[in-house]
């Protein structure tokens, strides 16, 4: 981790893309369930998991700080019932 970025590597795939796809509810609401510990994110959508990272980059990397939400696309998002946990 010597402080040099190292660009992205894909590891593996979890299944095909539109098989992921298919687990998202179009015009309705979704579940997501995200798990952020250390430098690993694991993103849940509608309980199948869709993506697992690793961050190794250590110019980015932060133990705190605030929790953002993206979306692209429409540009609309909607949230409801967001719960926290400190693992």
């Amino acid at each position: 981790m010597g402080g040099r970025r190292q660009e992205p590597t894909a590891l593996a795939t979890l299944c095909d893309k539109d098989e992921l796809g298919g687990y998202v509810k179009i015009d309705d609401w979704n579940q997501l369930h995200v798990i952020a510990r250390g430098n690993q994110m694991t993103h849940i959508i509608n309980g199948h998991v869709m993506s697992i990272l690793f961050d190794d980059d250590p110019t980015k990397f932060r133990k705190s700080g605030i929790i953002g939400v993206e979306i692209e696309g429409t540009g609309k998002i909607s949230l409801r019932n967001i719960w926290i946990k400190r693992l």
